[in-house]
């Protein structure tokens, strides 16, 4: 919602249903594995960024978008989807893997080695088999239970959502 308000300010884009859509939608890609994950696996746990959460990937599918879409669609895909991976790298998670295809690793910042959300530590990293271990010990595979307790860490990801909406109401209003 923020890149639909950003987008309408700084190219003209007219702010409306589409352009805000589409904004999510590119915000959103990444997390398509989930479904896929459950489809094969029957379950949605740490695991489903297995399949579409390699940020290199989508920079060269955001280069082979430009010549095609412009710049403008360009720069919302690239900047929606590296907000979510972003996102994915703080806070409830266990990282992403940013040099995918050249490391397996996953990487997450300001966190434990149990993937909880710490000042006390920059960076963790985990190998595939490493990151098994710790999705088994702490997520077990039901990840609804590890999310929705309210937290504040949780309440601190979900604000600015709602940040966003009331934006969004008053641009339109």
């Amino acid at each position: 919602i923020f890149l639909a308000l950003w987008a309408s300010a700084h190219y003209g884009t007219a702010l409306g249903a589409p352009l805000v859509l589409v904004c999510i939608g590119f915000a959103l890609l990444p997390d398509l594995d989930g479904p896929i994950a459950f489809a094969l696996r029957g379950v949605i746990d740490g695991r489903h960024r297995d399949l579409s959460h390699f940020p290199l990937l989508y920079l060269a599918v955001g280069a082979g978008v430009w010549p095609v879409f412009g710049g403008t669609w360009a720069t919302l895909f690239l900047a929606g989807t590296m907000f979510h991976f972003a996102h994915d790298s703080v806070g409830i998670g266990y990282g992403v893997k940013w040099l995918w295809p050249f490391s397996v690793r996953a990487h997450k910042w300001f966190a434990r080695e149990d993937a909880w959300w710490t000042l006390r530590r920059f960076h963790v990293s985990w190998s595939p088999a490493e990151l098994r271990e710790v999705t088994k010990k702490y997520e077990g595979q039901n990840w609804i239970r590890y999310c929705l307790p309210v937290t504040w860490l949780g309440t601190a990801e979900f604000l600015p959502f709602l940040i966003a909406l009331i934006c969004l109401w008053f641009w339109l209003a």
